[in-house]
C-alpha cells in the first residue's frame, strides 16, 4: 500500500526533484550518477566515450554474458576478446592479469552475473590497480543483476573505473531505466522520448502489476488446493525474444534498442520506490535461499535477483533460459545451467 501512494504521490514531485531524489540515493564514493534509458544504453553510451578516449580497440569480456554486453561494445566500437570463467562464473586472475599486459586492450568489463563477484575485491588489490592504470585500461563493472554491490565499486581509479546498473526487474520491479556511475565527464541525455514511447512504458508497467497479481493469486490457490498451477505459462515474454530456447536479445524494438533516451519520470519513481523496498526484498530472497539446499554459493548470490541450482526443487519457481551465444542465439555455451529467479517480488512464481 505505500508503494502506491508513494508511486501517485511522486507524480506530482517535479522532474528535477524526483531525479535529485535517486541520484542522492545511488552516488557513492565519489561516483556521479548518470540515468539512461535502460542498463543497455548506459553501457553502450559509456562504451562509446571510452572508446573516443583510448587507442586501443580491444574489449575482454568474460565468456558467459548476456549478448546484450557484446552487442553494445561492438556498436560503440570495440572488437571483442573474451575471458574464461569456471563454474562460479569467476576468472582465473592470474591468466586474467597476463591479457591485461596486452597493449592492445583498452577495456576490461567485469559482471557479476548469478551472483558472481564482477572481481570486486580483486580490482582493489594494489597490484591490480597498478597494471590497469599503468596501461590507462577503462574498467566498467556490470551490476545490473545486482545494485545492491555499488557501495564495494572501489574508489581509488579515478576516471578508469565506472559502473553500470539497471532498475528493471532485477534487484526490483521497474520499466526499464538504468544508469551510469563514473568520475568521467559525461554529457547528460537530454532527448525526451515521445509521448508514444512513454505510453508503452505505462502499458509494460501494466501488465507487469496485472500478471504479478494474477500469479501471487495463482500461487495462493496452488497452496489452498494443495495441486500445482503453471502460472508461467500466463507469464508475458516482456524482455526477450523468443526464437530461440536460449535467452536472447535481438535489441530490435523498442524499448530494448540502444536508443539514447533521458530517463522519464516513471522510470524514476519506480526507481525509487525500488530501493525504498530492498530491505524487505531482501528479506524475502533469504527465506527462498533458507529452504534450498543446493543453490550454488556464488560470491554475492544472497542479493543476487537470479541463483544457479544444481538439484530439482520441490517447489514451483521461474526458470530463465540460460543465455544464447553471440550471433549463435541457438547455442549456449553453459546449455545446461539451471537458473531460477529470486527478485524477492512475484516474479518468481
Amino acid at each position: 500500500m505505500r508503494s502506491i501512494l508513494s508511486f501517485f504521490a511522486l507524480h506530482f514531485c517535479s522532474l528535477e526533484l524526483i531525479s535529485k531524489k535517486l541520484e542522492e540515493q545511488i552516488e557513492v564514493h565519489g561516483f556521479e550518477f548518470f540515468g539512461e534509458m535502460s542498463g543497455r544504453v548506459a553501457l553502450y553510451k559509456l562504451a562509446q566515450i571510452i572508446h573516443k578516449k583510448t587507442d586501443r580497440d580491444v574489449a575482454l569480456i568474460p565468456d558467459y554474458i548476456c549478448n546484450v554486453v557484446n552487442t553494445a561494445l561492438e556498436k560503440a566500437g570495440f572488437e571483442l576478446l573474451t575471458y574464461s570463467t569456471n563454474e562460479y562464473l569467476e576468472p582465473d586472475v592470474d591468466d586474467l592479469m597476463e591479457r591485461l599486459r596486452s597493449d592492445q586492450v583498452g577495456l576490461l568489463l567485469t559482471a557479476s552475473v548469478f551472483g558472481s563477484s564482477a572481481l570486486l575485491e580483486e580490482l582493489k588489490l594494489s597490484s591490480v590497480r597498478d597494471l590497469i592504470l599503468q596501461n590507462n585500461i577503462h574498467v566498467i563493472v556490470d551490476l545490473c543483476q545486482d545494485i545492491d554491490l555499488i557501495t564495494l565499486l572501489p574508489s581509488n581509479y579515478g576516471e578508469n573505473l565506472s559502473a553500470i546498473i539497471s532498475f528493471n526487474d532485477k534487484s526490483f520491479l521497474g520499466v526499464m531505466g538504468g544508469g551510469i556511475l563514473s568520475k568521467l565527464r559525461l554529457p547528460k541525455t537530454t532527448t525526451r522520448m515521445s509521448c508514444r514511447k512513454q505510453c508503452l512504458l505505462y502499458k509494460q508497467l501494466f501488465f507487469k502489476v496485472f500478471f504479478c497479481l494474477k500469479s501471487k493469486l495463482h500461487h495462493g490457490c496452488s497452496q489452498i488446493l494443495r495441486r500445482g498451477i503453471n502460472s508461467r505459462s500466463s507469464l508475458p515474454k516482456l524482455n526477450f525474444d523468443t526464437r530461440s530456447q536460449y535467452e536472447y536479445s535481438y535489441c530490435e524494438n523498442f524499448p530494448y534498442t540502444f536508443e539514447l533516451y533521458a530517463m522519464t519520470k516513471l522510470q524514476i519513481i519506480m526507481a525509487l520506490i525500488g530501493l525504498s523496498n530492498r530491505e524487505r526484498l531482501r528479506k524475502v530472497k533469504q527465506e527462498f535461499i533458507d529452504e534450498c539446499p543446493c543453490i550454488r554459493k556464488t560470491s554475492y548470490f544472497e542479493t543476487s535477483a537470479y541463483l544457479i541450482v544444481d538439484c530439482k526443487l520441490d517447489k514451483q519457481r521461474k526458470v530463465k533460459p540460460s543465455y544464447g551465444m553471440h550471433y549463435q542465439p541457438d547455442h549456449s555455451q553453459r546449455p545446461a545451467l539451471k537458473i531460477v529467479h529470486n527478485k524477492g517480488f512475484c516474479d518468481e512464481v
